[in-house]
């Protein structure tokens, strides 16, 4: 297992559990698309967990609960509910404390980064670039967007658009532990609380809105001052000039090739307008435990997996047009247009 984010532990601590022989390689360092990153997830999902063995009480420190959700989506009206089910999770905080447990429940974990996998005579040794060497019936590439492994073994990409994020902290106490959605012209805000009394804002947009570097922060503080929810945040100074961060929705033509196997965002990545992208992960790391499992034990192909992923991509290209056809008010407008039918 290469990767060692929720769909790469997941499937360890699953496949673990049944008995098999898995280890779980792990490159130190920070992913940069994660630092700082706060998202929302569901209870639900935090829940389903246990199955694999991990404790809520693991991921106390990397999670918060959700007071309620404010949106100004459609016609313009404001929308008020309360999120008694969901949670805001601090994303690097949350998948060291996956790692840390999944150590604490024996997983083996190798610490490094992986040089080149060799495919001679159907054999797979994953070698590191300590040069230490790991022999494999199956790789599974759990290295998210990049896709860095199934992309070495001949998978091509597929991409569906360009959207791209850009975020920054800002103090609002304000808002406190609420999440915040509001549409705009040519994208859409989401914003949460951290755990540090900060508030992440984040705008989507196309990869072509963005421009330079230099132009970032005066972007967000101009596209801030379009909204209402959030327009008071344009006369601050965010607290660290504004990150960027791919979120293009895209999938490969094969995620499975010579017994290397692309899971989770590796494989395909779904909208973050869908806010279930920490479910995704989790239920894809699942889907390719089961079938490694089934595989091992009854010699079941892999081809449900494959199946089972298409499906999904395709079921979510339909929410997402759901989703962006309900804001009414840009419905002309390039990016709105681009996400209003079904690829």
């Amino acid at each position: 297992m290469i990767g060692a984010g929720p769909t790469g532990v997941t499937a360890a601590l699953d496949i673990f559990n049944a008995g098999l022989k898995v280890v779980l390689v792990h490159r130190p360092g920070k992913d940069p698309c994660a630092v700082g990153r706060a998202e929302t997830v569901h209870a639900a999902t935090l829940a389903s967990l246990k199955r694999s063995g991990i404790e809520i009480s693991a991921l106390r420190q990397a999670v918060s609960p959700l007071e309620g959700v404010t949106s100004k989506w459609g016609n313009g009206d404001v929308f008020n509910e309360v999120a008694d089910q969901r949670f805001v999770i601090t994303r690097a905080l949350f998948d060291d404390c996956l790692l840390a447990a999944a150590r604490m429940l024996g997983v083996p974990i190798v610490d490094g980064a992986v040089e080149a996998i060799d495919n001679t005579g159907g054999q797979l040794t994953v070698v590191l670039r300590d040069g230490r060497s790991l022999a494999a019936s199956f790789v599974l590439d759990a290295t998210g967007r990049s896709a860095k492994w199934a992309h070495r073994f001949g998978a091509k990409e597929n991409k569906i658009d360009t959207l791209t994020a850009l975020s920054a902290t800002y103090s609002a106490p304000e808002l406190k532990k609420i999440l915040v959605v509001e549409a705009v012209e040519d994208g859409w805000f989401s914003s949460v609380p951290d755990l540090k009394d900060g508030r992440q804002v984040t705008f989507f947009t196309d990869r072509t809105v963005i421009g330079t570097s230099h132009g970032r922060r005066d972007l967000l503080l101009a596209r801030l001052s379009e909204t209402s929810l959030l327009r008071h945040l344009s006369g601050q100074n965010p607290h660290e000039p504004p990150k960027l961060w791919a979120a293009d929705l895209k999938t490969l033509d094969q995620s499975a090739r010579s017994n290397l196997i692309a899971i989770g965002d590796a494989a395909q990545t779904i909208d973050p307008l869908s806010g279930s992208g920490m479910t995704a992960a989790i239920h894809n790391g699942r889907s390719a435990a089961n079938a490694i499992i089934a595989h091992r034990h009854s010699g079941r192909t892999l081809s449900s997996l494959e199946h089972s992923r298409r499906a999904e991509f395709e079921n979510h290209l339909r929410l997402r047009a759901a989703y962006y056809n309900v804001e009414n008010r840009f419905a002309q407008g390039r990016f709105w247009t681009a996400r209003r039918t079904c690829v």
